[in-house]
């Protein structure tokens, strides 16, 4: 493959050589053509006075988030069974808990609303989301779970397509995943069943994705990751006999603050070589990332104008007619793609000094040949271990957990970037490998445990499956919405 990223700046205008310092990962050893490193975990700030974590579950009591200096309050329209006893027990403690919590700054109404059918909870759903009318006081919510049949077959995507297109956020429970929390609980508790860590857990992230959708920023980076910084993420669905590219990308306000919004483009299985298809399967052409990232472009400076940086995390295979694509419209900007991939690959890295050999979370071996040849391809390729085991505050004590149910798997990434001049290729690795770390974390769908991928990945392959699963004039209204870069909180 072709390098692409040749456009030339003036000299001093590169950015500079070193993207971390030796403060940021640990070399562990030498693996034949390995080099093996424990990245240092970046931190989170709360509150205003940004008080330091490495960790959202470290935060215990939710007194005050980042932005609860300015009030939040919203109105939560929740849906669910008649006498569901689970359920009440759980609005009756997010109530009780935002309401008690003194300096919290968030009021949070809770108005139930039983049914007595599940086909009839599904339309109540869908006709609230339809009256509220972009109204950033109500989150519409309701349980699902119980049935996949009528009006409530892909209640999920309808729901989420209506919530983007009215701009009305919302909020659901799996009755399914709080029974099995529950069980889990009583086979390890026996009694007291409701105070279980785990569904203390529980209730924290259901706050923490309220305060969220109310337009509240629940914490934010610690370390400038982020600073100056547009992260892009790309993945793709089938529709019909074609595919859409879902986007959701995040604006890092002088890396404190995070703007997420969301956008798409549809493309036909035509467009695309059918030589690559069968030798490499589905990618991105250069018409639609064009015209996604111009898109993506104009929104960021009429956002913020001193974005300087955009990396771009995807699933989809990486081809150089994508790459030219990029290049052309980021040209005036350094720019990083990465190819993000969890799956398809017999990779694993165990630690043999862990009680089950699990390795340590930020374990990232870096491929040395790729090190040797970056000043001639601008490609780099490592593999890092995002759900293994991790060091957690607990009170005044540090625990050691396991981010992971099953033997942890790690992502590999492939990193293409704009331009090599000055650049050290270690120092860009250890860069992309923190930063994923950092957007692990920044996703507030996840107080407990966090996604395996970049968050705007995972928001991505939302948006793309939302498309895919909604009837036709529902798909033609949302994407004509999210041409206008609706925020992410409306798909949370």
């Amino acid at each position: 493959m072709d390098f692409v990223g040749g456009t030339k700046k003036e000299p001093g205008q590169y950015w500079e050589k070193r993207y971390v310092s030796t403060g940021d990962f640990k070399v562990i050893d030498e693996l034949g053509n390995f080099l093996l490193l424990q990245l240092r975990e970046p931190k989170i700030n709360f509150g205003s006075s940004y008080s330091s974590f490495l960790f959202p579950r470290e935060f215990t009591a939710i007194k005050r988030f980042y932005t609860s200096d300015k009030h939040y309050w919203a109105t939560l329209k929740f849906f669910f069974f008649r006498d569901d006893k689970i359920v009440e027990n759980l609005l009756e403690r997010i109530y009780k808990y935002t309401k008690w919590n003194k300096g919290f700054n968030f009021t949070l109404n809770i108005e139930p609303n039983h049914e007595d059918s599940y086909s009839k909870l599904c339309e109540k759903i869908l006709n609230a989301l339809e009256m509220a009318g972009q109204d950033d006081k109500v989150i519409v919510g309701g349980v699902i779970g119980y049935s996949n049949e009528g009006s409530c077959e892909n209640l999920f995507a309808k729901a989420k397509a209506s919530s983007i297109i009215h701009r009305v956020a919302t909020h659901f429970i799996n009755i399914n995943k709080i029974r099995s929390m529950l069980e889990e609980c009583k086979s390890k508790k026996g009694e007291n069943l409701y105070n279980c860590n785990a569904y203390k857990a529980y209730i924290y992230n259901n706050i923490v994705q309220l305060y969220a959708k109310a337009g509240g920023i629940p914490w934010i980076p610690g370390d400038p990751l982020l600073q100056n910084t547009a992260v892009i993420g790309l993945a793709t669905a089938r529709m019909d006999k074609g595919y859409i590219v879902g986007v959701a990308f995040a604006i890092a306000f002088l890396g404190k603050e995070i703007k997420s919004f969301l956008t798409t483009s549809t493309y036909n299985l035509n467009e695309l070589d059918k030589d690559i298809l069968k030798s490499k399967g589905i990618y991105i052409p250069r018409k639609t990332v064009e015209e996604l990232l111009e898109r993506i472009d104009d929104s960021c400076k009429k956002r913020i104008p001193t974005i300087r940086r955009f990396v771009i995390f995807q699933t989809p295979i990486v081809v150089q007619e994508e790459l030219t694509g990029i290049s052309e419209v980021l040209r005036e900007n350094d720019w990083f793609l990465v190819h993000v991939k969890n799956y398809g690959f017999p990779k694993r890295i165990y630690n043999t000094l862990t009680k089950d050999w699990g390795p340590y979370r930020g374990t990232y071996l870096l491929d040395k040949d790729y090190l040797n040849s970056f000043k001639d391809t601008g490609i780099l390729k490592a593999v890092l271990v995002t759900t293994g085991r991790a060091f957690v505050r607990s009170s005044w004590n540090e625990e050691e957990i396991p981010l992971y149910k099953a033997t942890p798997r790690p992502i590999e990434v492939e990193i293409y970037a704009s331009r090599i001049a000055d650049s050290d290729p270690q120092s860009l690795s250890i860069y992309i490998g923190r930063l994923i770390l950092l957007l692990n974390k920044l996703d507030w769908e996840a107080y407990t445990y966090w996604p395996k991928l970049p968050y705007v990945i995972k928001y991505a392959q939302r948006v793309a499956t939302i498309i895919s699963k909604v009837d036709e004039k529902t798909r033609n209204d949302l994407i004509y919405t999210l041409s206008h870069t609706p925020e992410l909180r409306y798909i949370m």
